[in-house]
Order: C-alpha cells, then sequence, then structure tokens
C-alpha cells in the first residue's frame, strides 16, 4: 500500500484540490512509465488508476455529486429517492424495478451541463478530479465498500430496528427478547482468527466493522433462529445468503446470480416489512453489489477494512498536538526504511533488533517437531490406544503407548486440539478436512497422533448434519445448507493425515442444545 497524502486539518478536504497532486503522478505514471530491474532485464512499468473505495460522504466530495441525502444521489444509477414534507432532510430510496443507469459518459455529461448552468444536473454539480484521469471509468471505476455499506450500514441498521426501544411494538421488534439473545451469543467460542470473541448485543452500536460482519456471517443466524418472527428471519436469510456468496473466496457467475437475486427479493420485501422510511442509501446500495462484483471481484477484494487498519497505524505515528504532520511523515519514513536497514546493516545484533522492530507478529509457539508444511507445538504424553483408536486406525495396533500432542502449526496456521484445556475462551479445532473416502467433511480436532517420528495424524470426531434442525431453517436457507450446517457430534472417531485438514470452522454451540458449523467465505482475507 503507498501511501500518497495526508490531509492534516479541523476541516474536510476540497477533494479536487486533494486529488490532484495524486491525478498528476498517475498521469505521468501512464505516459511516461519507470524503469524497474526484474529477473528478466529492465522493464518499462506503468500505472493507472482502477478502482476508487471510499465511504458515502466522501464518494459526493470525490465525485463532485449531491450527498447520499440529496435528490440522484446514488452514483450508479439516476433515481431520485423520495423525501416527506414532514422531514425533508431524510431521503429514502424504495425499490424500484426499472431505473437508469449511469455510464462514465453520462456523469461526465451531467457535469458539463452543471458547469453550463451553475446548478446540479441529476446530482452531479461539476467535474472531479479523476475526470483528469483519462483511463478511469466513472461508470464502473467507484465500487461499492462492504465495511461501509453493508456492514456499518445494512447490518448496524437491522441491529436498530430489531432491538431499539423506539419500534417498540413493531412486528420485528425483538428487544424483550435481547437478554435471551446475549445469553446465546456471549456463549459462542470462536476461532483465532476471529480477533474479537463476541460481545454483548447492549453495546451493539458500539461495535467495530468486523464485529458486525462475524454477527452477520456466523452468529446472526444461529442467535436469532426462533427468536425474530419466520417472516423476518426467511427475509434476513437473503441477505446472509449473498453477503457469503459475494464474499467467497471463488464466485462463479451462478453465484453471482443468486446473490442478485437475493438481494433483490431483500431489497422489494424491505418496504412491505419495515416501511419505504427504512430503505436508506445503504440498502438502495445492495442493488448495485453484484455488479461490481462481476467487474471487480469479491467483496473483499476492494474493502476499505484495509485502509482502515492503515489509519489505525496513522494514529500510532502521533505524540503529541504540536507539528504533527512532521511527526507523521517522520514516523512513516521510518517505518519504510527499517526492511532496507535490517538487509544492509552488519551488525548482528541491529539486524536482529530491526527485524523485531519491523516484524509486528508475536512468535506465540516454539515447534517441537517439525516435518513441512507442518510442526508439533509443545509437548507430548504417551498415551495407551482406546479399542476406538486401535478399531479405526490399525497404524495404532501393536503398540502399547502412542506419542499424543494437543497443538499442531499447519501452512503457517495454528490448529488445537479439543484436549488442549488452557485455552477456554476459543474454538480452534473445529475445522473442514477430507474424510478418508475422499470426501469434504466437518468435524472436531480431539488430539495428535506423532507415530514413528514421521508420521502425523488427527483423531477427529465427524459432524453429522442435523435434518430436524435443518429444516427449523426454512426459507432461503438451502442456499445456505453448504455454509451453515446444523449438526450434531456422535461418539465415532476418524483418523486422517494432518494434511488432510483444510481450514479451520465457526462453531456455533447454542446454550448446548443446538449447533451449527459455519464455514469462513475465504481463507484470504480475515475479520
Amino acid at each position: 500500500m503507498i501511501l500518497h497524502s495526508i490531509w492534516y486539518s479541523a476541516e474536510k478536504p476540497t477533494m479536487t484540490t486533494l486529488l490532484k497532486p495524486l491525478v498528476n503522478d498517475v498521469n505521468q505514471l501512464c505516459l511516461q512509465g519507470v524503469h524497474v530491474s526484474t529477473p528478466d532485464g529492465v522493464k518499462l512499468a506503468r500505472g493507472i488508476i482502477l478502482q476508487c473505495s471510499v465511504d458515502l460522504p466522501a464518494r459526493a466530495c470525490v465525485l463532485q455529486m449531491k450527498q447520499f441525502n440529496g435528490a440522484h444521489g446514488c452514483c450508479y444509477c439516476e433515481q431520485k429517492g423520495e423525501t416527506e414534507p414532514s422531514n425533508p432532510m431524510h431521503r429514502f430510496w424504495p425499490y424500484e424495478a426499472s431505473v437508469t443507469k449511469r455510464t462514465h459518459e453520462s456523469l461526465l455529461s451531467n457535469a458539463e451541463e452543471a458547469v453550463q448552468t451553475k446548478s446540479a444536473e441529476k446530482g452531479v454539480k461539476g467535474y472531479c478530479a479523476l475526470y483528469r484521469h483519462p483511463p478511469f471509468n466513472l461508470g464502473a471505476g467507484i465500487v461499492i465498500d462492504d465495511l461501509h455499506c453493508l456492514y456499518l450500514g445494512v447490518v448496524l441498521s437491522m441491529l436498530k430496528y430489531w432491538f431499539e426501544k423506539g419500534n417498540k411494538g413493531k412486528p420485528f421488534y425483538i428487544g424483550d427478547k435481547i437478554e435471551f439473545c446475549n445469553k446465546r451469543l456471549l456463549g459462542i467460542k470462536v476461532p483465532d482468527i476471529i480477533s474479537r470473541v463476541p460481545h454483548t448485543l447492549h453495546e451493539f452500536k458500539h461495535w467495530k466493522g468486523s464485529q458486525l460482519k462475524a454477527w452477520l456471517l456466523y452468529f446472526a443466524v444461529p442467535v436469532l433462529c426462533g427468536v425474530l418472527p419466520a417472516t423476518f428471519m426467511n427475509h434476513f436469510y437473503l441477505l446472509v445468503a449473498a453477503a457469503h456468496f459475494l464474499s467467497s473466496e471463488m464466485i462463479t457467475s451462478r453465484h453471482i446470480d443468486l446473490a442478485e437475486g437475493f438481494l433483490t427479493q431483500f431489497y422489494m420485501q424491505m418496504s412491505a416489512l419495515y416501511g419505504k422510511k427504512k430503505c436508506t442509501m445503504n440498502f438502495h446500495m445492495l442493488s448495485h453489489f453484484t455488479e461490481c462484483v462481476r467487474n471487480w471481484g469479491p467483496l473483499w477484494a476492494y474493502s476499505c477494512f484495509h485502509f482502515e487498519s492503515m489509519n489505525g497505524q496513522l494514529k500510532s505515528f502521533f505524540h503529541g498536538t504540536r507539528d504533527m504532520t512532521q511527526q507523521a511523515i517522520f514516523s512513516f519514513a521510518m517505518m519504510q526504511s527499517l526492511p532496507s536497514l535490517a538487509i544492509s546493516s552488519e551488525c548482528p545484533q541491529m539486524k536482529a533488533l530491526l527485524e523485531v522492530l519491523f516484524d509486528r507478529k508475536k512468535q506465540a509457539c516454539h515447534p517441537t517437531y517439525t516435518g513441512l508444511p507442518t510442526a508439533v507445538v509443545g509437548g507430548n504424553t504417551l498415551m495407551l490406544p482406546s479399542p476406538t483408536l486401535q478399531a479405526v486406525c490399525p497404524e495404532v495396533r501393536g503398540n502399547s503407548r502412542i506419542n499424543v500432542f494437543y497443538r499442531l502449526s499447519l501452512r503457517n496456521c495454528l490448529y488445537y486440539s479439543k484436549k488442549y484445556h488452557r485455552v477456554k475462551k476459543r474454538n480452534s479445532y473445529t475445522v473442514k478436512f477430507l474424510s478418508t473416502g475422499g470426501s469434504v467433511a466437518l468435524g472436531q480436532i480431539d488430539y495428535f497422533i506423532l507415530l514413528d517420528n514421521s508420521s502425523l495424524l488427527a483423531v477427529v470426531t465427524k459432524a453429522i448434519p442435523n435434518a430436524l434442525m435443518h429444516e427449523k431453517l426454512n426459507g432461503a436457507i438451502e442456499a445456505l445448507d453448504k455454509v451453515i450446517v446444523p449438526v450434531s457430534f456422535g461418539p465415532g472417531v476418524e483418523v486422517i493425515p494432518v494434511l488432510n485438514i483444510l481450514c479451520k470452522c465457526v462453531c456455533v454451540d447454542i446454550l448446548s442444545t443446538e449447533k451449527y458449523i459455519i464455514l469462513f467465505p475465504n481463507t484470504v482475507f480475515g475479520d
């Protein structure tokens, strides 16, 4: 990630002024290019701006358009939106079957007319800085950010509709059941891939974007099942299913078509179920989600999560209120220089220190046995093989003792076992794996076995899909049955090579009566 500029002021910047140097630099890079050294010799590299990912207020500033509460405030279509005389500042966007899509040419024409007439034309108030970069397509290059639109927008709004006391008496209100939902939510043990454990629903207004994402993708369906009335639950399933599909690591055209149908139904039913005033701009933007995915790939590929994370790092550059710009520039320059200093330093102690400063990842464990790409972590225990284990694993027969351990590093990911009791608040032993028959299965790791100091095996309790619980999840759940799986666990175990372990999953145990295993949409981008 390249930091081009920092704005430091009590006021928001004029975007045409802020972006002008960036556009000039990229135009020069596009026309002249730079020579770079590669293994195949010196090559000429050029660069262009393909996308712009910002939240709604910044998008209006960047594009020189009206804000989301103004007429024609959507940058993807020309829908005007509606207001009421009693509150003209609140604009809502109920579903319309036929809308005119904006294109680069139409936006350029609107800007030209706005400059000539000195009044906004279909929401466009003038030329934006990105017009001066010819390769950039304004119709397709402005992408929708899932952090602000989906999680901090739609998901947070849904939580307000369900739990805020102002909605008491409405059919979707479940604020009187918040304690029951809390008991379910706070009992969930998440894997270490999810950085934040579930927090109480009483504080949902203060949840971070990653917490709202985890709520939508993993927690909401099990927690709300049987609590939210069926009509509203079926409606919510549509959003959950679409979010899983559009956040996947690999997306097929069929998945995009399914997600488009789900989001269209969700948006259409919003007015009837919650009232058309609830159809704010964020809900309207859902109708354009799949267009962005078709053009640019899954939502995580251009999410603002990455940029907000960098903003958090930038905050750590300031240590006082004086000369803040110089503080930021100096700290950023130092951070950029650490890798080259670590490479060029001849002093071993200095080199080790610089490598520690540059590497923010903590060394959580030390391997006791390494067989790449696996490593045994921690101490081992000698255990007498049980009759059940001997029945399913011929390799342990005839051994009076087997070498058992409880943690494993596999493909740079640390897996725990169910018998590792030092971790109590997380479940990092529920996994997706390749069964001995070659099929993909779900289960929980009981422990690991090291045979002859070479063969690494995992003893797994296989999950059994629960048909009765599956029937409770009606509506759009047919589209979710591959990612949200109601299960039960039997007494039998299966022994597999540790390389058959594919990835971690989220296990949601609802008050020890209902269990669900939820798959992560992708393994590229964390929470």
